[in-house]
């Protein structure tokens, strides 16, 4: 565990996903990243390090974002990564997949290849947009 809340990755990654859109959004991202690890098999930590995986994670500047965030919004992404660390944490949105609503609705403007454009939109939370595997 973390020294402190600024260094934990999962507290990091529920604000720099999320920031700004209170519970709903930094549960969905938490629970995002609960349910993939759960898949893979793999820590939070291993998930919210995979590249390319979390865009907030490359933000050059993470670490200073994370520390201008007011106390409500950090306290906030404590409480959720406290929650979704349990053992017997059952989320609350079953999504291994969000982009943001901006990204989603420029998809069309994407190679056909793009991961994006194999996925089918499932419900809105906040700003993003859950997704699943297109059905064949």
């Amino acid at each position: 565990m973390p020294s402190s809340p600024y260094d934990d990755p999962l507290v990091q990654a529920l604000l720099g996903e999320a920031a700004g859109e209170g519970e709903e959004g930094m549960r969905l991202v938490g629970d995002t990243i609960f349910n993939r690890a759960r898949t893979k098999k793999k820590s939070l930590e291993q998930i919210i390090r995979e590249p390319k995986q979390f865009s907030a994670m490359q933000r050059p500047d993470l670490a200073t974002f994370v520390r201008r965030q007011p106390p409500d919004a950090l306290e906030m992404a404590m409480l959720v990564a406290q929650q979704v660390r349990q053992p017997d944490y059952l989320p609350l949105y079953s999504t291994q997949h969000y982009v943001t609503s901006e990204l989603f609705n420029r998809r069309d403007r994407l190679p056909k290849r793009h991961w994006l454009n194999q996925m089918e939109p499932v419900q809105t939370v906040g700003r993003h947009v859950t997704l699943q595997p297109r059905q064949r």
